[in-house]
């Protein structure tokens, strides 16, 4: 009796094992599914990258940004942190946070026009011209953040990015500033449309300073206003890349007729602004970048003196950029530009129009820079930049010229924590008049987050 039960036992474990192989093909099956399902989403993200990489509508990489350096490694968020983040990826946005607390310590052995920030050195005869000052300053500290939805909505891809400083107010007593608060509309095809504040469109490369006036008055213009900017990419096979932007910009200018209202936008018009960049690799396997861009804008001024301008005058600059990786370690950056009434671009050395005749004052500037990343965690910069109103539009005593020369190093001590130091002479003359001058001595410690 007992040996005639063995079939039906082994007949029986036959039959578990043939469940337990279906139960783990199953499992492998799902799992496969699993893999192949991980995969279509990273594929489906490569590309979202690979779209926002090409259609990105923020400024073109200057070669010699710090941020060329390997970005700091971020701590792992808090409990607290992700409750603040979570929600809204619930939502379907993504969120970058980033910043960095920066401490400014400064002498000028000349006084300027700001403190922790220079555009031209004031004259002996205003009230604390020719005096020394220092400064200690943390307003040039940033929080930002990066927005994207990840997936395609009705054929679009929306990132955004809002950025504040601390600019606004005193050294003592700092207020908040934004910087960037814009949304960016991937459309697909290399088209894409940005809306809300970022630096003006024609703007392309920067000089690397301390100083937190960015050689602004002094050969590097520069602002960011709110505006609809509409961005066209092309990229060839080679890898070159042929961008094209067009855009409507606040025009927001100064009031010199007292009548509280602004003259930019008074004359009843926005600023209309484009560029055209060309990214294509030259000397080395870094690409450069070479551009044309420009922007025009008009100003109305009440009980103007110039009859003939009846008041309206128009804000014209010219600009050309390069960027030129000519070694692996070494770089040239720069920028030439020309035009008129650009005091609300920071050119000019902040001067605009002749109230005295009523005529618009043209001016020409520029800098060059160059870059020597020595190793991967030292870099040096030196450059010379410079502004050169017409003296035929100037009067006695007006900012005739302006040029500053420096030299810079950018240290990382750890991946989060740089040290920088600068030396700078900033140099302002005064037509028929005398010249006045400052030496700039700058320390600056970065913590990135």
């Amino acid at each position: 009796m007992l040996f005639s039960l063995f079939p039906f036992a082994a007949l029986a474990q036959e039959t578990v094992r043939t469940n337990e192989l279906a139960e783990i093909r199953r499992m492998l099956d799902e799992q496969n599914r699993r893999i192949v399902d991980l995969e279509a989403q990273n594929r489906a993200l490569r590309e979202t990258v690979d779209r926002l990489q090409a259609s990105t509508p923020a400024i073109v990489s200057n070669a010699v940004a710090a941020a060329r350096w390997p970005a700091p490694v971020p701590p792992a968020p808090s409990d607290k942190a992700a409750a603040l983040i979570v929600p809204l990826t619930d939502r379907g946005v993504r969120i970058k946070p980033y910043g960095y607390i920066k401490l400014d310590m400064i002498h000028n052995t000349g006084k300027t026009d700001g403190d922790d920030y220079s555009f031209y050195v004031r004259p002996p005869w205003e009230k604390g011209g020719g005096s020394s000052e220092s400064t200690i300053s943390l307003r040039e500290s940033r929080l930002g953040m990066d927005m994207l939805v990840p997936e395609r909505e009705n054929g679009i891809t929306v990132s955004g990015k809002f950025e504040i400083d601390f600019y606004a107010g005193s050294v003592a007593s700092p207020n908040v500033r934004i910087r960037h608060a814009y949304l960016n509309l991937d459309m697909g095809g290399g088209w894409a449309v940005l809306a809300g504040q970022t630096y003006d469109a024609w703007w392309v490369a920067y000089p690397m300073l301390l100083d937190g006036g960015w050689a602004g008055g002094t050969g590097h213009p520069y602002n960011r206003r709110p505006q609809l900017r509409l961005t066209k990419a092309h990229t060839f096979d080679d890898g070159t890349r042929l961008s094209a932007r067009v855009a409507a910009v606040q025009n927001a200018g100064s009031d010199l007729d007292k009548n509280l209202v602004d003259d930019g936008p008074a004359s009843g018009y926005p600023m209309l602004q484009g560029a055209l960049i060309l990214e294509k690799k030259v000397l080395t396997e870094k690409y450069s970048t070479l551009s044309l861009s420009g922007s025009y804008g008009r100003e109305k001024i009440e009980e103007a003196v110039d009859p003939v301008a009846n008041g309206t005058y128009g804000t014209d600059l010219l600009m050309a950029n390069a960027i030129l990786p000519v070694w692996r370690k070494f770089s040239l950056t720069g920028s030439l530009y020309t035009g008129e009434n650009m005091d609300t671009y920071k050119a000019g050395i902040f001067q605009g129009i002749n109230m005295t005749r009523g005529i618009a004052i043209d001016s020409t500037g520029g800098w060059l820079q160059g870059t020597v990343d020595l190793t991967s965690r030292l870099q040096f910069n030196f450059g010379y930049a410079f502004e050169d109103p017409d003296d035929a539009d100037l009067e006695w005593r007006d900012r005739s010229y302006n040029s500053r020369y420096y030299v810079n190093a950018f240290y990382a001590l750890t991946p989060h924590v740089r040290l920088a130091g600068e030396y700078g002479y900033l140099s302002t003359d005064f037509l028929d008049d005398v010249s006045a001058g400052d030496n700039q001595f700058h320390f600056s410690v970065y913590y990135f987050f």
